[in-house]
């Protein structure tokens, strides 16, 4: 959806519609297009707002190349948090009208988070708003539903979204455009990943067959080849159950483990691995994605559960990154790796590329395929989060 602000000059009541985006490049525009935007992404772990301003060249309809890239994570304030943790996490029942209330409450302060956020990040890159030609917001998920469900009369997949656009929109001046999972849902996909189009056009010139692979929350890969089919699904959690692991015995304090110091500490449970390993999820066929559906609270709390009583938090922690590292390494064997093919490398993004010991993990268990990061070819990990 695109939300367009009203102006002084042209107040209106009349919603906005696709009609409105004379902003945004048309495929009728000659190429190249230079474009500034700003992306807006509050992830599966909660763990803050990352806001990125990028100026990107459009040489056609199916490459681009970024020219600036200026980031910031900013805080979901507490109280918007704990509220958002107890919808999704909290089993005690609330009253529907309760519920209601919150999410809507909920949906008009995080899209004033998300305008602050946007409007610091143009603050810190220099770049007056006026010169933004859209805000894209995906939204904090509240609920995704990957897999087709009938629920009431349609058998569909669905997926809910907080942070008001028109908020977003007001508090900057700027157009804003959202829904990004429905809109997929709605063209047959499943919601889940979003990147493989960005992909494509940043890697996609590159020869051979490239495996991008993004670690936020959730794990998820795309392969690029001049061969085959662009094909992209979730590869399972990525630093959703080692931030919720650190988070629960610190009571907040930690957040997440800094270049996997403390899980380079701890020893490997190996029977806790097994088990996690055996989730349904995994043996999942393409197209599939996931979220705190599969690895939110419950699962963390089985998974301490199972966990020896003398195991540290190191330990936990340890055998939760190996569960990433395996389930994405699986996920390759399992459907992008076969003998007529040869990918030439795979190419890390997102917060988990910061994770040195799960990097080191993935080149390990890869080898000898080559393991890189998205910032040797220009793109900077904070781009793809």
């Amino acid at each position: 959806q695109q939300h367009k602000p009203e102006t002084e000059s042209k107040m209106s009541s009349a919603p906005q519609t696709d009609a409105d985006a004379t902003s945004i490049p048309h495929r009728s525009q000659s190429f190249p297009i230079e474009a500034c935007c700003i992306g807006i992404m509050s992830g599966s772990s909660m763990d803050g707002i990352d806001a990125s301003l990028v100026e990107v060249t459009l040489h056609s309809a199916t490459r681009a190349s970024l020219k600036r890239v200026v980031s910031l994570q900013t805080e979901i304030p507490p109280r918007i948090r704990s509220t958002l943790e107890r919808i999704l996490f909290d089993r005690t029942p609330l009253c529907p009208l309760s519920a209601l209330s919150m999410l809507c409450q909920l949906n008009v302060e995080l899209g004033e988070c998300f305008a602050e956020a946007a409007v610091a990040v143009a603050r810190k890159a220099h770049v007056p708003l006026h010169l933004v030609d859209c805000i894209g917001s995906h939204g904090q998920t509240v609920a995704h539903v990957g897999s087709a469900n009938v629920a009431l009369e349609r058998h569909t997949a669905s997926s809910l979204q907080l942070g008001s656009a028109s908020v977003i929109a007001q508090r900057t001046g700027v157009r804003a455009v959202t829904d990004f999972r429905l809109a997929d849902i709605a063209h047959g996909g499943v919601g889940a990943p979003l990147m493989p189009r960005v992909d494509q056009m940043l890697f996609g010139h590159l020869p051979g067959e490239l495996i991008l692979q993004n670690i936020g929350g959730i794990g998820n890969a795309t392969l690029l080849s001049s061969t085959r089919p662009v094909l992209a699904f979730d590869t399972g959690p990525g630093n959703m159950i080692m931030d919720a692991l650190i988070r629960r015995a610190t009571s907040g304090k930690r957040t997440y483990d800094e270049g996997g110091a403390l899980a380079r500490q701890g020893e490997l449970l190996d029977e806790l691995l097994v088990a996690a390993l055996a989730h349904p999820f995994f043996s999942r066929p393409p197209p599939r994605a996931t979220g705190h559906e599969d690895f939110g609270l419950e699962f963390v709390q089985w998974f301490e559960n199972l966990a020896p009583s003398q195991s540290s938090l190191a330990d936990r922690v340890r055998t939760a990154l190996e569960l990433t590292a395996r389930s994405i390494t699986s996920a390759y064997q399992n459907h992008l790796l076969q003998p007529t093919h040869d990918v030439r490398a795979v190419v890390l993004s997102g917060g988990g590329a910061h994770n040195l010991f799960l990097c080191e993990r993935l080149r390990s268990l890869l080898d000898p395929i080559p393991v890189h990061t998205s910032s040797e070819y220009g793109v900077p990990l904070s781009a793809n989060l």
